[in-house]
């Protein structure tokens, strides 16, 4: 876990409202994971974040983590969209919605439906969703019927059991690893599958930005898709979980 954050650090790293250019007040920020993983997964980001005196919701979906138990074939796209929108009207002031991975099909949709809410949107080495695509649709075709065939073997199509593990998402402390492994839970596979519904013209006004975890090569290619739509952009030197690896470096590009 991280230690003491010094408030040299934290300047340093762009984190205190006031050198952002927020008009020196605190902004919350509602962080949403990827699949398998729940708000557990940015339990070191938010503890950067509050050390700076932002107010963070780590979210976790319905049907995953501790939710798990929640997990049944009324849990769509949709009930995660409607979920995050619910968490950013609750939350005082501007939000700084994140979606990591999988939840960039989430938080665009969800983005769209409260953009007055929104001081930023970011992805964090997620996928960019168009109105009408599928996580799955925006995969390779061998790649998304592995997910299929893996679903249908272990829970008749309802759930997808982790297809990463901490390893291959760049978690390489074996500590870390042990913990993250632990942590995953089954996905619902009609998240992955619902075409994302929403009007794209909802997002023209909100800023939005890329972040991509620049030593896992599966997301370079909405990095770049973010250059060319004119997001501002930013790198973290660490694996798609940077969250869980660099909690500061993830934060300060965040912020």
């Amino acid at each position: 876990m991280i230690g003491v954050i010094s408030r040299r650090l934290l300047l340093q790293a762009g984190l205190l409202s006031a050198s952002r250019g927020f008009a020196n007040e605190p902004l919350t920020f509602v962080l949403v994971p990827g699949a398998w993983h729940g708000g557990w997964a940015f339990s070191r980001v938010k503890a950067v974040l509050e050390k700076a005196g932002h107010h963070v919701d780590a979210v976790t979906l319905p049907g995953l983590a501790e939710k798990k138990a929640e997990l049944d074939e009324s849990i769509h796209l949709s009930s995660h969209v409607e979920h995050v929108v619910s968490r950013v009207k609750a939350a005082s002031g501007q939000v700084v919605l994140v979606g990591h991975s999988y939840a960039g099909v989430v938080v665009m949709p969800a983005a769209a439906a409260v953009p007055e809410k929104l001081a930023r949107l970011v992805l964090l080495d997620a996928f960019i969703v168009e109105p009408g695509q599928s996580m799955l649709s925006l995969m390779k075709a061998s790649y998304s019927e592995s997910w299929r065939t893996k679903a249908r073997a272990v829970s008749k199509g309802l759930w997808v059991p982790p297809m990463l593990d901490a390893k291959a998402m760049g978690v390489s402390d074996a500590k870390d690893a042990k913990w993250v492994d632990s942590q995953l839970t089954p996905h619902p596979m009609t998240t992955v599958e619902e075409a994302a519904q929403f009007d794209a013209k909802a997002l023209e006004p909100i800023s939005k930005r890329y972040v991509w975890a620049a030593k896992y090569a599966g997301f370079k290619r909405y990095f770049e898709k973010a250059k060319t739509l004119g997001w501002e952009t930013r790198q973290v030197e660490a694996g798609h979980d940077a969250m869980v690896v660099a909690p500061e470096a993830t934060a300060a590009a965040i912020s």
